[in-house]
């Protein structure tokens, strides 16, 4: 089933990006494949509402939501921005980080400008994760003592902390070691949602519920 589709979006900034459709799949891992400045990240961008297209419709089918980019006023932009903030996750680095603050402290702040609580339940969840990864560190250890490998696996469970509908990775999996890659994509499979990913990784292979998407094939 489709979860999330985009039609003749044209988005420009730096360079021009033309896409004709691109259909994206509910309980799947969407992966989009594809050179360096192809438009990949820039996709994640307008799905997410950093970046806005000059043309173009995004459709999801659950929430039902229809937002017109042709005609982008201030009532589709608050529409777009109620599904977003409802429904989508999106970090696009790890420098939403602050350096010298504790593990622990940038979870709350995390959990707080996202509209949750710090409640036992999302540290347990938090833990759990950071069991999953093989995360040794402390709660109380600043973010600028660990390694960048470390600091991505972080932002990887801050994602899914957030339990939204949509999850957008944009290289999820930089600095992590071949183990590390092998269980994200593992995790990943067992969870009911809709990811979208960009990656040079090839370990997700071994999935069924994998949706590839050229950028070749999308861009007019």
């Amino acid at each position: 089933m489709i979860k999330l589709e985009l039609n003749n979006i044209e988005f420009s900034f730096e360079n021009i990006l033309k896409i004709k459709s691109v259909a994206f799949h509910e309980d799947k891992l969407n992966i989009l494949k594809g050179k360096n400045a192809s438009g990949k990240t820039t996709i994640l961008k307008v799905i997410a509402g950093y970046s806005i297209p000059k043309t173009g419709s995004l459709h999801v089918s659950d929430p039902h939501i229809k937002v017109n980019f042709d005609d982008f006023n201030m009532k589709e932009q608050k529409k777009y921005n109620k599904f977003i903030k409802n429904n989508v996750s999106f970090i696009e680095s790890t420098s939403i980080f602050y350096n010298d603050s504790s593990i622990k402290q940038n979870l709350e702040y995390f959990l707080r400008i996202n509209g949750q609580k710090y409640t036992s339940e999302k540290l347990d969840s938090f833990i759990n994760l950071m069991n999953y990864f093989e995360i040794e560190e402390k709660l109380y250890k600043n973010i600028s003592s660990l390694s960048k490998g470390t600091q991505q696996k972080l932002l990887v469970i801050f994602q899914l902390l957030l339990n939204r509908k949509i999850i957008l990775f944009d290289e999820p999996t930089l600095g992590f070691d071949k183990s590390s890659v092998l269980k994200f994509f593992e995790l990943l499979k067992n969870l009911e949602k809709t990811f979208i990913i960009t990656t040079h990784e090839s370990n997700y292979e071994m999935i069924s519920s994998i949706n590839e998407i050229y950028m070749e094939e999308i861009l007019t």
